[in-house]
């Protein structure tokens, strides 16, 4: 006759060794080094739904990424103005205050908000991260435009 004793004992051992081993392995990914990003891609996908709503859910969603104050010219022909004296910035550290959000499909004069050319196969908006609002929108019939 087989003692049913030793069984018990043995599982009960084991599942104590695994349990054992899932905390060690937990607890190691909660103390071990961290490779933060810049940018969490949770903030730019915040802006989605203010974007879409100024092209009027018409279009494609083709880029979504941070926008930088250099890239002015480039997309939106705006010189930036000079950089404003540090001062306690009102975004979480890492965090882009703005996101570029592009979308593709033929847009015509009047179907999106805030649009100063009157059509365009791509609708670039500017969205602010924090309370978001969009800043600039362009029409354009290439991406990225040219300067």
């Amino acid at each position: 006759m087989r003692r049913r004793s030793t069984s018990i004992r043995t599982r009960i051992a084991c599942a104590t060794g695994c349990a054992a081993a899932c905390l060690a392995l937990g607890a190691g990914g909660c103390s071990g080094s961290r490779s933060y990003t810049r940018f969490t891609p949770d903030a730019c996908a915040s802006t989605l739904p203010t974007a879409g709503t100024a092209v009027h859910g018409r279009g494609r969603l083709t880029t979504i990424r941070p926008f930088h104050r250099a890239e002015l010219k480039r997309y939106f022909g705006i010189t930036p103005s000079p950089v404003p004296t540090p001062s306690p910035s009102p975004t979480a550290p890492g965090q882009p205050r703005a996101c570029l959000v592009v979308f593709r499909g033929p847009f015509a004069a009047g179907t999106v908000t805030g649009a100063e050319q009157q059509a365009g196969r791509f609708a670039l908006v500017l969205v602010r991260v924090r309370s978001p609002h969009v800043l600039r929108v362009r029409l354009s019939d290439t991406f990225p435009p040219p300067p």
